[in-house]
């Protein structure tokens, strides 16, 4: 825990701050990691791109999912390997798809995206691994389901024209908050048929 003194100080000379304990954040991870110890995790950089939390949880070998160019960045540039780095956005450029290459793992969200990473491609003569994301004919409440706003039409994939790229994986926005094993396991099924 903090030390007292050390609080009173900042607080005297700031008038709001952050403050975010390494050993409880290391705990987490340790309790995560030993639950579930075959399992490559990744941290979504989203939820605190905090410098010194970035160190911390880089340095406990997770991965890490970017939704910027700039967190494709920093997670490089805390040794994060490419391979271990998956770039996930909606709306991202040519030229944010062109500076991340080689970086990460690209995540389609469109077929567009297919689209621009095939046309990058075929200029450098490369056959890159891309996921995709997808909007699943399913949602956690049914079995069926109704196109989202972000990814890939769970029916449009299946007739989407992917030469040129190398489909390694799926991206399927989960739904957050979800407490219910039961409800969960079942999603996952679906997940599982999916692929």
């Amino acid at each position: 825990m903090a030390d007292r003194r050390l609080l009173l100080e900042l607080l005297n000379q700031y008038n709001n701050f952050y403050l975010y304990e390494e050993s409880v954040i290391l705990e987490s991870i340790g309790r995560l990691k030993a639950n579930f110890p075959d399992a490559q995790f990744l941290y979504s950089m989203k939820c605190n791109p905090a410098r010194r939390v970035l160190d911390t949880v880089f340095s406990q070998g997770f991965g890490a999912d970017a939704a910027s160019l700039g967190e494709v960045i920093a997670a490089g540039e805390r040794g994060v390997p490419a391979e271990l780095i998956y770039f996930s956005a909606p709306g991202r450029t040519e030229a944010d798809l062109r500076s991340a290459w080689g970086r990460c793992v690209l995540i389609a969200d469109s077929l567009h995206e297919v689209d621009m990473i095939r046309k990058i491609a075929a200029e450098k003569g490369e056959t890159p691994e891309i996921g995709v994301r997808i909007n699943p004919d399913f949602t956690f409440a049914a079995d069926s389901g109704v196109p989202g706003k972000f990814g890939v039409d769970e029916e449009a994939l299946w007739n989407a024209d992917l030469t040129g790229v190398k489909l390694v994986g799926i991206h399927v926005h989960a739904k957050s908050q979800e407490l219910s094993a039961a409800v969960l396991a079942h999603y996952y099924e679906n997940m599982f048929a999916l692929i």
